[in-house]
């Protein structure tokens, strides 16, 4: 995820900020996920876990591999903000959001694909 340390990289995450803080209010008073490719100094707004990429796992207030630590249906809105790649690792973690979100939760997917010919 070394990109998102670039400049391009910190503007594209920089021109995300408001949508995300937007989306994290949605549902006010409750708890979020926010899985985001690196650190920020963004502040996360209310109550919620925002992880970041550390090898093949996450780091945050907590270090974890997976599954996430969060108990089943925790969460009411969950950003996988460019944090996987795709592929099973991918389809992965999204089952893992799924798990972690409460009925009737929203899910908000940001995703950056480049293809390499």
């Amino acid at each position: 995820m070394a990109w998102f340390d670039s400049l391009a990289g910190k503007a594209l995450l920089d021109s995300e900020t408001d949508s995300i803080r937007s989306a994290l209010h949605e549902r006010e008073g409750q708890s979020w996920l926010w899985l985001a490719p690196t650190a920020s100094a963004v502040a996360s707004p209310g109550r919620g876990l925002r992880l970041q990429v550390r090898g093949a796992g996450w780091a945050g207030p907590v270090r974890c591999g997976g599954p996430l630590p969060l108990a089943n249906e925790t969460v009411a809105t969950v950003v996988i903000q460019h944090a996987t790649k795709g592929g099973s690792r991918g389809a992965a973690l999204v089952d893992e959001c799924a798990r972690v979100l409460v009925d009737a939760g929203a899910r908000d997917v940001r995703s950056l694909t480049i293809a390499i010919a």
